[in-house]
């Protein structure tokens, strides 16, 4: 697994507990016009807590929580082709990735192994 994100009504805060309850490190934001994002490691464990515009839709539906799992593979068509089988929407990412949704409203990030 490459990393989980989730969906959360205020960023700051999720941080704050994130960090100072169960161990996180604060390693880096990405802050755009619809969201504002914050990356945090607990030793291989990666959580992206992202809030903004861009979350309340899914927020109004879910709840706060997971919105995203991306998962490292060694052959990201193969994975594709068998998640499309299976009636998942499959887009293309640059970089060689794919994501896939129809799975309730978490998108799963397939990313290649080697990037």
């Amino acid at each position: 697994m490459s990393h989980v994100e989730l969906f959360v009504r205020d960023k700051v805060s999720t941080v704050r507990h994130l960090v100072s309850s169960l161990g996180f490190t604060h390693v880096a934001d990405c802050v755009e016009v619809d969201r504002s994002s914050a990356l945090l490691r607990c030793g291989d464990v990666q959580v992206v807590a992202t809030s903004g515009w861009a979350t309340r839709a899914f927020i109004a539906r879910n709840g706060e929580g997971v919105a995203g799992v991306a998962v490292t593979c060694d052959d990201v068509p193969a994975a594709a082709r068998a998640a499309r089988t299976l009636g998942a929407g499959v887009g293309d990412l640059a970089g060689g990735g794919a994501t896939v949704t129809g799975i309730g409203d978490v998108t799963h990030t397939l990313l290649p192994a080697g990037g």
